[in-house]
This record gives C-alpha cells, sequence and structure tokens, in this order.
C-alpha cells in the first residue's frame, strides 16, 4: 500500500510539472513579439500529443489552445494533421478544433491541404 501511495503521489506531481509546463508554453507563446515561435509551439505538441490525455493537462491545453494566434498554429498544420487520428478521443477533439478553427480564418490554407 505505501508502495502504491508513493507511486501514485509520484504520477500526481509529474502531471502537476506537465500540467504547469504546458500553461508556461502557452504564456510564453501568447506574450511573445516575436513571429518565429516555431520552437515554442512544437514543444507545446509534444506535451500535448503525450501527455494530453491526463485530464488536468488537457483542462490547462483546452483553456490556453485558443489563446495561441492563428498564425502560429498555420506553422504546424502538418504536424496536428498527422495526428489528426490520435486514439484518445480528448487530444483529437482538441486537435480537430484547432484544425477548424485555422480553416474557418484561413480559407485559403484549407482548400490547399
Amino acid at each position: 500500500k505505501r508502495r502504491r501511495d508513493r507511486i501514485s503521489q509520484q504520477l500526481s506531481q509529474k502531471f502537476a510539472l506537465i500540467t504547469a509546463s504546458v500553461g508556461g508554453f502557452i504564456e510564453s507563446i501568447t506574450l511573445s513579439l516575436d513571429t518565429n515561435l516555431l520552437q515554442d509551439i512544437l514543444k507545446l505538441l509534444t506535451l500535448w500529443f503525450t501527455h494530453g490525455s491526463n485530464p488536468d493537462v488537457n483542462q490547462e491545453l483546452k483553456h490556453g489552445i485558443m489563446r495561441i494566434p492563428i498564425k502560429t498554429w498555420i506553422q504546424v498544420i502538418p504536424q496536428l494533421i498527422a495526428r489528426i487520428d490520435m486514439p484518445e478521443r480528448s487530444v483529437r477533439e482538441l486537435i480537430h478544433q484547432v484544425i477548424k478553427d485555422v480553416g474557418g480564418s484561413t480559407p485559403r490554407l484549407s482548400s490547399t491541404t
């Protein structure tokens, strides 16, 4: 029982740190004046695709992702499309939402991809 409690506590701490990292990347991306945010957005995608099924991480993503400018998402459309069939429903739905938002605000892009 002790071992199980310790493992549970470690997992909880791990996901708290991941959730904070996701929030930090979102904040960095939204506040940056730099138009080349590819490195940060790719790190955010890695956290999203790897840990987005965790409810806390997913909630942080839901709250923050829509704050990121559309022009930033355009840079990573290929990565989003490559993950469009993720097995985890909550991750997949969020990917679909971002692609839909990008396509809706940039009709020319949606007709070429």
